[in-house]
């Protein structure tokens, strides 16, 4: 009931009509009031709000033949009638930001209206437990004090001061693998940009899969995956080898098991299949990224994002250095604009392998391949050492920046066969003999 309430039909197809007259003035139109496609209610015009997001993100102008394109793309050829009528409708562009900021206000009392039931909800759920209920219903609250409109979200210092204050707590999400990591970083909070570098073959993917898993052992957190090296049945392998114990290989080969290894492997497949996890192996271009990621966020709400790797996600210069920045520098905004964590896995340069190859392993993490912005953006970053040759289980972990906390250095174990990864407490004699 809601919903038909908090609902303005005549400000949709405005503020749309004022678009699709206006391509270039998209921003001016769209800026102040952070206008997107989940603010949109009415189906064509919510439609039509997406293949316009869907060219904001591939930086195009929202011309008519693009917002055509992607209606088409998404199988919505009936909506294009509809673009028609609303591209003869006369809106000028002080008119269509006017519109903007109604529907969003009309998009946050909706989401206030839900919120507030979340909340009911939430109290009748856990009566006895007032301090998780309370906990909960501040959560909800805060995802609508994200999206509040940049002007209602004022620069005045005693403002900012103000909403730190409301926010409460910050809500992290804790590493369970490594607790040196958990104490220098605080665990992965929202809106950070974390780079995690490696020769090839050292254990990227198993470090990335490793987090998957602690991400998902937090309640509720969801994680996106977008990897095109490996298919999707390649890193759920690796998934469900490390959480039940069960080699890599006997997963592949389909090999007989003994019965506790195949009830492990079973209860494992079961969790996964319930968790909130997507793994895409097609999308290999940043502006897809972004709008998936978009999409997994309005549709289902998402906390991380783990990119593997930077070097093989295309931007629009088709130049592997041009390119390398286009992804760092979207990595950060996207972790921003969207309120989760990026976690990008990154290659590491050739000059850097020699330097790293005649110093014993303590090259310079200034290295990435590709380009200084994927350094400079990150608030995190982390390189990774294992001996490839030897085979050796010993992963070294040099957390070499960090923006919040402290650097660090230490090492973890990884069982080859299946992929876990778990940090070896060693004494100072032992860590040096390492």
């Amino acid at each position: 009931m809601a919903s038909n309430i908090l609902y303005n039909a005549d400000a949709e197809n405005f503020v749309l009509a004022g678009v699709l007259r206006n391509p270039d003035e998209v921003y001016s139109i769209y800026g102040d009031a952070t206008l997107e496609s989940g603010d949109f209610i009415g189906t064509e015009t919510k439609r039509i709000a997406r293949a316009i997001d869907e060219c904001i993100a591939e930086r195009r102008s929202p011309t008519l033949p693009y917002i055509i394109e992607h209606l088409r793309l998404g199988g919505n050829d009936d909506t294009i009638e509809y673009v028609s009528r609303l591209n003869s409708l006369p809106c000028s562009i002080p008119d269509a930001i006017e519109y903007a900021g109604t529907i969003k206000g009309l998009s946050i009392s909706r989401r206030l209206a839900n919120a507030g039931a979340k909340i009911i909800e939430i109290a009748r759920e856990q009566r006895s437990d007032y301090e998780t209920a309370v906990s909960s219903a501040e959560s909800v609250l805060r995802g609508i004090t994200q999206m509040l409109p940049t002007p209602e979200r004022s620069p005045e210092p005693a403002d900012i001061i103000r909403r730190m204050k409301s926010n409460g707590p910050v809500q992290t999400i804790p590493l369970f693998f490594s607790p040196t990591l958990q104490a220098v970083t605080g665990g992965i909070h929202v809106g950070e940009f974390w780079v995690i570098g490696g020769f090839s073959s050292t254990g990227k993917s198993a470090f990335a899969a490793n987090l998957i898993l602690d991400i998902l052992r937090t309640r509720e957190k969801k994680v996106a995956l977008f990897n095109v090296e490996m298919s999707q049945e390649t890193y759920m392998t690796r998934l469900i080898s490390i959480k039940s114990g069960v080699p890599q290989k006997s997963i592949r080969d389909r090999v007989s098991i003994g019965l506790d290894q195949h009830q492990a492997l079973e209860s494992s497949m079961r969790d996964l299949e319930r968790s909130p996890l997507r793994i895409y192996d097609t999308i290999g271009t940043i502006a897809g990224i972004r709008s998936e990621a978009k999409k997994i966020k309005e549709q289902n709400g998402l906390d991380v994002i783990i990119i593997d790797y930077i070097q093989s996600i295309r931007g629009h210069a088709n130049d592997e250095v041009k390119d390398a920045r286009e992804v760092a520098i979207e990595c950060q905004s996207i972790a921003k604009d969207l309120q989760c964590a990026v976690i990008a896995f990154s290659q590491v340069s050739n000059a850097f392998a020699q330097q790293d190859n005649a110093e014993g392993g303590a090259g310079n993490f200034y290295s990435f391949k590709g380009h200084g912005a994927i350094r400079d953006n990150a608030d995190v970053a982390l390189m990774l050492r294992r001996d490839r040759k030897r085979q050796s289980p010993a992963l070294n972990v040099s957390v070499e920046k960090n923006r919040h906390g402290e650097l660090a250095q230490f090492i973890c174990h990884m069982t080859l066969q299946t992929g876990a990864i778990e940090e070896m407490i060693l004494s100072e004699e032992e860590y040096e003999d390492e």
